[in-house]
């Protein structure tokens, strides 16, 4: 089921960045290059397609944003099941641990950023 759900983003994000790249494109066929110089038809192509190359990995992102609080959730469920009530310290600890390296990480970034 995943395998066949992934399969289906993964063809909505090719489905979505061929359409963009034809709308750039027909676009591009419009665009008066002789009237206004600012960007070149090259140019123009060049930053759609980067643009249309996002546009092929959404259902990925999709997906992660949708299953990854329920992996951690399921996972979280899996541990107490297996650990039981002392799943609750070890679950402190990692989030006491997760909050100082926050505050560290903080620190790191002002004292680089006072030496460069």
């Amino acid at each position: 089921m995943y395998a066949q759900l992934m399969y289906r983003l993964e063809q909505i994000g090719i489905n979505l960045y061929n359409s963009v790249g034809m709308m750039v494109y027909c676009k591009s066929l419009k665009y008066p290059t002789l009237s206004e110089k600012k960007f070149s038809e090259a140019e123009i192509i060049n930053y759609s397609q980067v643009d249309a190359e996002r546009m092929t990995y959404i259902g990925y992102h999709i997906l992660g944003f949708l299953s990854g609080p329920l992996l951690i959730l399921g996972g979280f469920g899996v541990i107490y099941w297996f650990v039981g009530i002392s799943f609750f310290s070890g679950f402190a600890i990692v989030a006491l641990l997760v909050f100082c390296c926050y505050f560290v990480s903080k620190k790191i970034t002002v004292y680089t950023e006072e030496v460069l």
